[in-house]
């Protein structure tokens, strides 16, 4: 979230730069939007390259057999034709208490209940 509200705050200051420069034909101005502008790109760059952003939503089955379910409902139909085995990864893709709607690796969606799943949290580099 710090590095979100960052980006956003070095694109508005980029922005504002620019606009006040455009105005009152400022060179200065113009030129010194560069600096926030840089600090842009890297922050935004380094939202977009994270290699632990994608484990925030993954988790895998931990119950014995889970059947998935084609709506968030416990009424609702089977989403396959087998219950899902425990150790079956899939991504989060939306949380409804107590539902969650997951993809698996085939690109199937279905929902399972938040106690049969488990997230997989990244682990945190440890200092050297």
């Amino acid at each position: 979230r710090a590095r979100e509200l960052l980006a956003a705050s070095c694109f508005t200051a980029v922005a504002l730069l620019l606009a006040v420069a455009i105005r009152f034909e400022q060179r200065a101005l113009r030129n010194a939007a560069i600096l926030p502008g840089l600090a842009w790109c890297v922050v935004a760059g380094s939202l977009v390259l994270d290699p632990g952003a994608g484990g925030r939503d993954e988790a895998v089955v931990t119950a014995f057999e889970v059947v998935a379910r084609a709506a968030d409902s416990s009424l609702a139909p089977s989403a396959f034709s087998q219950p899902l085995p425990a150790g079956v990864e899939v991504r989060i893709l939306e949380e409804r208490e107590p539902w969650l709607r997951v993809r698996l690796a085939n690109g199937r969606d279905a929902w399972l209940n938040r106690s049969s799943v488990t997230r997989i949290v990244p682990s945190e580099a440890e200092p050297s």
